[in-house]
C-alpha cells in the first residue's frame, strides 16, 4: 500500500538519531528514502553489541523502510554520487553540522544551485544561526542539560553538576573544544531564557495578549527559510469567535439567535 508521500524521493545524510528518525517518519508515510552512510556505516549500527550482536532495536526503529548506499562524502567520486542522487530527489534530510556540510560542498547554497526545487531539511541541536551553530550536540547536551531538563529533575537544594562561569568552568570548556569533544553546560530553565544561542536559533516568539502587551513563549521547532516566527493572534477567550466563524460558514443572525435560544452556543 502507498502512503501520503508516495512518489516523493528523499535523500538522507544522517547519523545517529535526529536525521534518521525524521527520514524514517517520511518512509512510513510512503516516501522512497535513500540513506547515505560513510563506508564504515552509521555509528548507530555499532550499538548492536549492546543487544547481543543480533539485533539493534533503536537503529532498526529509525532506519526501517530505507535503502542504503555507502560512499565517502569527502572523496571526489563520493561527492559526485551524492549530487547525482540529489539531482533526482525532492527532499534532503540531514543532521550533519552546517559547517561540515559546507566544507563537503553540500551546504544549502551549493545544493540549491544544483537542484533549485529541492527541500533542504536541516535538523540541528542549536539552529542555523548564532555563534554556536556548528557546536556538536546530542540529546544529553542540547536537550537534557542546556534546556533545563536535568535541572528540573534535580532534588530541591541539591547542587547542579556545573559551575556558573568560574575560571575552572571556562578552562574545561576550552580542554573539550580543542579536542573536539561535545559538551553542554547544565542550565536551569531560567538560564535558558537569557541563553544567546537559544534566541539566535529562534527558540522564542512574542505572543500578543488581549491587554496590548506581549508574552515570551516557546516557538515551534520548525523554521522555514525566508520567514520568521510570529503569532498573529492573542490567546482566545472561550467561544470568543463563535459568531464570527458561524457567519463565515454562511449563517445569518436569525439562525445564530435560534442556536443561542436552544443552548447550542453561548
Amino acid at each position: 500500500m502507498g502512503g501520503p508521500l508516495q512518489g516523493v524521493r528523499v535523500v538522507e545524510i544522517g547519523l545517529w538519531l535526529a536525521g534518521p528518525a525524521c527520514a524514517a517518519i517520511l518512509a512510513d508515510w510512503g516516501a522512497a528514502v535513500i540513506k547515505i552512510e560513510p563506508p564504515a556505516g552509521d555509528p548507530f549500527r555499532g550499538l548492536a553489541w549492546h543487544y547481543g550482536g543480533t539485533m539493534n532495536p533503536p537503529f532498526e526503529l529509525d532506519n526501517r523502510g530505507k535503502r542504503s548506499i555507502a560512499v565517502d562524502l569527502a572523496s571526489p567520486i563520493g561527492h559526485e554520487v551524492v549530487l547525482e542522487l540529489l539531482a533526482g530527489a525532492d527532499v534532503l534530510v540531514t543532521n550533519y553540522r552546517p559547517g561540515g556540510l559546507d566544507r563537503l560542498g553540500l551546504g544549502w547554497e551549493q545544493v540549491h544551485a544544483h537542484n533549485p526545487r529541492l527541500v533542504y531539511a536541516s535538523v540541528t541541536g542549536y539552529g542555523l544561526d548564532g555563534p554556536e551553530r556548528d557546536r556538536a550536540s546530542y540529546d544529553m547536551g542540547a536537550y537534557w542539560a542546556r534546556a533545563g531538563v536535568a535541572a528540573a529533575l534535580t532534588l530541591p537544594g541539591a547542587d547542579l553538576p556545573y559551575q556558573r562561569g568560574g575560571m575552572g568552568d571556562h578552562m574545561t570548556a576550552v580542554a573539550l573544544d580543542r579536542e573536539g569533544v561535545w559538551w553542554a553546560r547544565v542550565q536551569h530553565t531560567h538560564d535558558l531564557l537569557t541563553d544567546p544561542q537559544a534566541h539566535a536559533a529562534g527558540g522564542f516568539v512574542e505572543v500578543p495578549l488581549a491587554d496590548g502587551t506581549t508574552a515570551t513563549m516557546v516557538a515551534t521547532p520548525v523554521d522555514f527559510d525566508g520567514t520568521s516566527h510570529f503569532a498573529t493572534e492573542s490567546i482566545p477567550e472561550l467561544g470568543q469567535h463563535t459568531e464570527l466563524l458561524l457567519i463565515e460558514l454562511g449563517w445569518d443572525w436569525d439562525r445564530i439567535e435560534a442556536a443561542k435560544a436552544a443552548g447550542a452556543i453561548p
